[in-house]
């Protein structure tokens, strides 16, 4: 039985999660932590670009807070339509065709659920 994970075949989100951007098996399972091994999904080089990219992320989901309580304040046309353009390129780099995108997902969900807690 291969150990590598087949992108091609399987879902890489379950065998591989992640926290913030560093990579884990999902459940300690062998597929996942070979996989990470071999391809050195933790390197820290690997690790920074992450983590430069959950940084702009983070920007972006700030900003969008900032418009949708200004909106909520005073609600222009203006308000809404900037609020509608960060939304869409947020929403955008998650897209499952889009580099880092399972990262990505996981950093979305996890900050809603924060912000619902």
């Amino acid at each position: 039985e291969a150990l590598l994970i087949d992108p091609s075949a399987n879902d890489p989100s379950a065998f591989i999660g992640f926290r913030q951007e560093y990579v884990f098996a999902i459940d300690g399972c062998e597929e996942g932590k070979t996989t990470m091994e071999v391809l050195g999904l933790n390197r820290e080089e690997m690790a920074e670009i992450r983590r430069d990219r959950l940084q702009s992320l983070d920007d972006l989901a700030r900003i969008c807070e900032t418009l949708r309580d200004e909106e909520m304040k005073f609600s222009t046309k203006k308000n809404a339509a900037d609020l509608r353009e960060y939304e869409v390129r947020l929403v955008a780099k998650a897209d499952p065709s889009g580099e880092y995108s399972a990262m990505i997902t996981a950093f979305l969900a996890a900050r809603a659920a924060s912000q619902r807690a």
